[in-house]
């Protein structure tokens, strides 16, 4: 799914406060750069001081700087001034490199009496991303005062990500910058990009011609096309001159039965604001085509290069060759249908197809063969740009999703991966893995190979990160050597995901749906399943596709359970249940609980006899996860802290109103202790169930009068007895806390006493038997997950 055109908006204060790690909006600290400047001449000094406005995909950790691995991340930001109105070509751009380390969770510094002037910021981030981009840019006028800059994600495709472009365009141009004068040219840029439709190819191109010409620089050389006569045709300010496309390219080599004159003149690529100009010509029909570089004076050939295909991004690099990217047919003869790249020395003519030369006409080519024609709609390289020191190249899908390559100047691509290095945030959750990893399936074989990238073992929350040449082509797999746990329960079942399956922060969803629908099954077809048979277990919410690959744990910490509604738990009952029927059928199968991938057919859905063990499992989540079942116990709670006010005031000490709200919130059940009851009893059942298919000949033998009393054992006693340990596994840490209340020390213990002493429920064993926080002793303190016993009633704590 494309989300790119979607933005989300966060401000950072602080004169030039680049990005924090966490949530802090607006941090501060000590500064921990190192500045150097990359032009010769010293910047000049104004009265401009600039702060940046971040502006990301929805989506994604719109305010988060994520490291890799646990290194620092280290933020690299250029800053380019164009000292427009100039009579000085050397003075005519200024550029200030700056290095910035993120130190305890921070990374600022400033940029303070800058000149009001247009201004370019390019920031490579290192060792980190944020919102999954490490390449961001943006560009505005500097006036007098505070100024703020949008800057976004290289290849974002929005107004500000093309008004960069522009700029930088600009900023390569020496006579366009002494022209331009007092002009606000960043302004004027948007105003440009504005107006043309973006979805064409030349959009880039035109809006630079139009900038142009709206400067209209001294001597300004221009060329018009005459498609008819098939003619390129300008002036260079004196002289009127013309040439035949045909006697252009006299000198090319096509190795191609192609007559000369068929070419027809497309698209100025580069102005001739210097000594030459490029220019773009295209058999109409075929896949031939042509970049011509040509003499500004009079029009006459320099040199050119032949594609087997078509041209879609140009760049022309500082020494003078030039980075080209589109979409080639042929590569060394062979038939290719995928995007390239390349770098093109004009000294020397050359052909992208047939046989190449060996005279050192492309310094490096790389065929981007992981993105190839699907169907009608091919792969497009929207973007190529040069930030910082890498160039950028953006390529969309034909799915329509955006995947990024890099290339290093001097040795071209970096490495052999499809993409260059990335980092991958995801989560693991059924609700939450911990300590398994994944590896990115580079070859697509299902198996770890030496190489491919692995990911970070997963914590608590299952977050894990995932870095190195990573595209969105391939799916992520559980590494079998690190399988993980879950509730404290080993986890061994191989998962699977796309890296498309996100949740509203942009992390990757790694799950037992994702891996259902990875693993070969039509996400329509599940999700219709699971909508018919949780109607039939009388669960009445729908769910959508973006449900059932989403994280179903998300915002559950934050729900307190008097406020909480079945609808909050529509996604984590789907989780489990169908965990939970994989495992049964899986188990049923191999009459073992030994570790399986999810790998299952539409057949094994459509199976009447398996579609009654779904039903039967939504069933049980329901109750499981049922809020009514344990909201009572509130009641007590809240009866217990009424108490607990009563007895404080005896005391001679007082507890307002809104104190004791808040102690009543602050230890409220909430949904994802109801969750992890559910987890925990779900287990239990699908086991009870594959116990029973085994001895009733399969799946068949497992009727409704089994799932009646199954349904009935987990909500009189299962759930009363399990949901009230995972809510005192959290409130006792609180509890320990003995965190100041009311200000007044002997106040503060006697409450927190109080309510340690009131805290209990009944034992649903034994009902004239109550069970208190104490309960969690050394043997249940830290618990992570509840085995029951075979006979229903033993629990123990899994750690």
């Amino acid at each position: 799914m494309d989300t790119r055109k979607k933005f989300v908006l966060f401000f950072i204060a602080v004169s030039f406060t680049i990005l924090a790690i966490g949530c802090n909006l607006n941090p501060l600290g000590n500064d921990s750069d190192s500045t150097s400047l990359v032009s010769s001449a010293p910047v000049p000094t104004g009265n401009a001081n600039l702060s940046f406005n971040i502006k990301i995909p929805e989506g994604t950790f719109s305010n988060i700087l994520r490291a890799a691995d646990g290194a620092n991340p280290e933020v690299t930001i250029l800053l380019t001034i164009l000292n427009t109105g100039t009579s000085s070509d050397a003075n005519a751009t200024y550029v200030v490199k700056k290095i910035v380390t993120a130190i305890n969770g921070k990374a600022n510094t400033s940029f303070n009496s800058l000149p009001a002037k247009p201004v370019i910021a390019e920031l490579q981030i290192a060792n980190g991303s944020i919102g999954n981009f490490s390449d961001l840019h943006g560009s505005t006028d500097l006036k007098t005062g505070s100024n703020t800059m949008t800057i976004v994600p290289v290849g974002a495709g929005d107004v500000y990500d093309r008004m960069a472009i522009m700029a930088k365009k600009i900023a390569g141009e020496v006579s366009l910058i002494k022209s331009a004068g007092s002009l606000s040219l960043i302004s004027k840029i948007k105003e440009e990009v504005e107006s043309v439709d973006f979805a064409s190819a030349d959009a880039i191109e035109t809006v630079f011609n139009n900038l142009v010409t709206e400067i209209a620089p001294a001597g300004l050389f221009t060329i018009t096309t005459n498609v008819a006569e098939k003619k390129f045709a300008g002036t260079d300010g004196t002289t009127n001159w013309s040439q035949n496309v045909a006697d252009l390219l006299q000198e090319v080599d096509f190795n191609d039965s192609a007559t000369l004159i068929d070419f027809v003149p497309k698209l100025v690529i580069k102005q001739g604001l210097g000594d030459y100009a490029y220019v773009y010509a295209e058999i109409t029909g075929s896949d031939l085509a042509v970049v011509i570089k040509i003499n500004s004076a009079d029009g006459s050939f320099v040199s050119a290069m032949a594609i087997r295909g078509n041209m879609q991004k140009f760049l022309e690099l500082s020494d003078g060759t030039v980075v080209m990217a589109g979409y080639a047919t042929k590569i060394h003869g062979e038939d290719a249908n995928c995007p390239y790249v390349l770098r093109w020395d004009p000294s020397k003519s050359g052909s992208f197809f047939g046989t190449m030369p060996e005279d050192g006409t492309f310094e490096w080519i790389k065929s981007l063969s992981s993105y190839p024609d699907n169907g009608a709609t091919r792969a497009q390289v929207i973007q190529l740009n040069r930030l910082v020191d890498k160039i950028v190249l953006a390529i969309k899908k034909s799915d329509g999703t955006n995947v990024f390559e890099k290339f290093d100047e001097s040795t071209g691509p970096t490495g052999t991966g499809e993409s260059l290095s990335r980092t991958i945030f995801g989560i693991a959750v059924d609700p939450y893995i911990e300590g398994t990893k994944f590896f990115f399936d580079a070859n697509d074989n299902k198996i770890f190979d030496s190489g491919e990238p692995v990911s970070t073992a997963t914590d608590e929350n299952g977050n894990f990160t995932l870095s190195g040449a990573i595209s969105d082509a391939h799916d992520i797999l559980t590494l079998t050597t690190d399988f993980g746990k879950h509730l404290g329960k080993d986890f061994p079942y191989q998962m699977r995901s796309k890296l498309q399956f996100q949740d509203s922060n942009g992390k990757v969803i790694v799950s037992p749906v994702t891996s259902v629908v990875a693993w070969g099954l039509e996400l329509s077809t599940l999700l219709q399943t699971i909508n018919t048979e949780f109607q039939n277990a009388g669960i009445s919410e729908t769910l959508t596709e973006a449900d059932i690959t989403g994280n179903p744990l998300e915002g559950l910490e934050a729900i307190s359970v008097s406020n909480l509604t079945d609808n909050d738990l529509r996604k984590i009952r789907a989780i489990i249940a169908i965990q939970q029927y994989i495992a049964t059928l899986k188990k049923i199968e191999n009459n073992s609980a030994a570790s399986f991938t999810y790998q299952i057919t539409e057949a094994d859905f459509t199976d009447e006899d398996n579609k009654k063990l779904l039903q039967g499992l939504a069933e049980i989540v329901k109750n499981g996860c049922n809020v009514e079942f344990i909201r009572s116990s509130n009641t007590s709670i809240n009866s217990a802290l009424d108490n607990v006010a009563t007895q404080v005031e005896n005391q001679g000490g007082s507890i307002t109103s809104e104190q004791l709200n808040n102690l009543k919130s602050k230890l409220e059940l909430k949904a994802i202790d109801v969750a992890k009851t559910c987890v925990s009893i779900a287990n239990y059942c699908s086991n009870e169930i594959v116990k029973q298919a085994v001895s009733s000949g399969g799946a068949a033998g497992v009727d409704s009068e089994f799932f009646t009393n199954l349904v009935t054992k987990t909500s009189g006693t299962l759930v009363p007895q399990i949901g009230p340990r995972y809510y005192f596994q959290r409130v006792k840490s609180i509890i320990d806390a003995r965190e100041s209340i009311t200000g007044t020390s002997f106040v503060d213990e006697a409450i927190w006493t109080g309510i340690q002493n009131n805290l209990s429920f009944t034992d649903p064993y034994n009902s004239s038997e109550n069970i208190s926080v104490d309960f969690i002793d050394s043997t249940w303190s830290g618990f992570k997950g509840i085995d029951i016993g075979e006979d229903g009633k033993t629990l123990s704590p899994l750690k």
